[in-house]
């Protein structure tokens, strides 16, 4: 048998191959954390994208209601995004990879931005509430309702480098989505645990 027969290996590989994204095929052969967060947070970018390109609809209305169009949005063949599952409390976002072992699930909080220190409590309750260390990375979503993304973005950002919450290791970085940041923390379970901030704009 030769590797162009139609009933080969290679063939069935190239016909998954011309059926699925990319971005399916990288999650499932991901073999890092870090490779694994690259590709769920280029999808978490477009995610919100989608989500501003539709903000005349979201304006307005409340942080689990906009959260469920991010939920829906994000659910697609080996990734599982669910909404107020129990993780020492009920966590707005939880996207699970359902793939082969290792575990791969991160966590999320959403907010409607209220200024840095509501910021904060969701920081706090993401990282010393819900995350168990096992995660590895976690998520915050701000939903942005005023005008001057950029600038109230660079506020959130100067406010947690100057006040490091929840045992922030160093400063924080930029990411390349627009609008985002990530910041690292030392968990209780003595990982040190990586946030990445996306703000999403919502101001119509």
């Amino acid at each position: 048998m030769t590797d162009n027969h139609p009933d080969s290996i290679v063939a069935l590989a190239d016909q998954l191959r011309s059926r699925i994204s990319d971005e399916y095929l990288k999650l499932l052969c991901s073999e890092s954390d870090s490779e694994f967060d690259q590709v769920l947070e280029g999808i978490l970018e477009r995610a919100i994208d989608y989500l501003e390109r539709n903000a005349n609809f979201l304006n307005g209305l409340n942080e689990d209601t906009i959260t469920a169009f991010l939920i829906a949005y994000l659910n697609m063949p080996g990734l599982r995004a669910t909404q107020q599952e129990h993780t020492n409390g009920h966590v707005d976002l939880t996207i699970e990879a359902e793939h082969t072992p290792p575990l791969r699930r991160r966590l999320g909080e959403a907010k409607i931005y209220a200024g840095p220190e509501y910021h904060r409590k969701g920081l706090e309750q993401l990282v010393n509430r819900y995350q168990t260390g096992r995660e590895g990375t976690g998520i915050l979503v701000e939903y942005v309702q005023k005008p001057n993304i950029k600038g109230l973005t660079d506020k959130m950002k100067e406010y947690m480098d100057t006040n490091k919450p929840c045992a922030q290791n160093g400063i924080s970085q930029d990411h390349r989505i627009h609008w985002a940041f990530v910041t690292h923390h030392l968990h209780t379970s003595g990982e040190l645990v990586r946030v990445v901030h996306l703000s999403c704009n919502l101001y119509r």
